[in-house]
């Protein structure tokens, strides 16, 4: 048995994830770089209000702020933050 330690965040301050997960046999590279990335995107999805905030609506902006969020939403997906690791096994029997 193998544990993989998910983790990540997004450039905003206070919103990491890390998520420990326990396969039968080490997977292969690309399954788990997937896994990652889709665990950085549903993380990103619970924080993207923060790129706007709160009170933001893209209805009742003029183009330029409009413009100036997109470029900002663009970014923030563009640069999640997110990788894996083998938990030593030492960590994994503390647990």
């Amino acid at each position: 048995m193998v544990a993989i330690r998910f983790f990540g965040s997004t450039e905003y301050c206070g919103t990491g994830f890390e998520e420990d997960i326990c396969y039968d046999e080490m997977p292969d590279k690309n399954f788990l770089d997937n896994v990652a990335y889709e665990m950085a995107q549903s993380n990103a999805e619970s924080y993207e209000y923060l790129v706007g905030g709160w009170d933001f609506d893209p209805d009742e902006c003029d183009p330029d702020e409009l413009a100036e969020y997109e470029e900002e939403l663009a970014s923030y997906w563009e640069n999640l933050d997110y990788a894996w690791e083998i938990v030593p096994e030492d960590e994994d029997e503390e647990d």
